[in-house]
């Protein structure tokens, strides 16, 4: 099994037109995707607040995130997103995947479509679970 890179486009989340290709590692580890922040700021996106990130070898970072839009495999979301600094990879996170509904296929090097989960759709069920929990 290798890395899994896919082409991804970001744009402001203000349904901005402009937008730039990017090479993202698919890291499914990863809650927040990463895009450089010279990226970022050229296409008007800010940052919004500032959160701690663990990396892999377990220290915590302080990290940029700020709104923007990204298209997947075709398909248009609104997430959040790292700021990247100078060396930082380009990511896709889970939080994308999840939303659009992807999953990795690792022997195929490719993302592919998965489905969405929902508890229930049965508010009376819902109540039903929670009084006789």
């Amino acid at each position: 099994m290798g890395k899994v890179v896919i082409p991804i486009t970001v744009f402001a989340a203000d349904r901005s037109r402009r937008g730039e290709a990017l090479e993202a590692l698919v890291d499914t580890g990863a809650t927040l995707s990463m895009i450089p922040g010279d990226v970022l700021r050229r296409l008007g996106v800010h940052p919004t607040d500032q959160m701690p990130v663990r990396l892999a070898d377990g220290r915590v970072v302080r990290r940029a995130v700020g709104e923007a839009r990204l298209r997947v495999d075709g398909h248009m979301v609104t997430s959040r997103v790292m700021f990247g600094k100078r060396r930082d990879a380009t990511v896709l996170g889970l939080v994308v995947l999840e939303s659009l509904g992807l999953t990795v296929d690792p022997t195929q090097g490719r993302i592919v479509k998965g489905e969405l989960l929902l508890l229930t759709m049965d508010a009376q069920r819902s109540r039903e679970v929670r009084t006789n929990a």
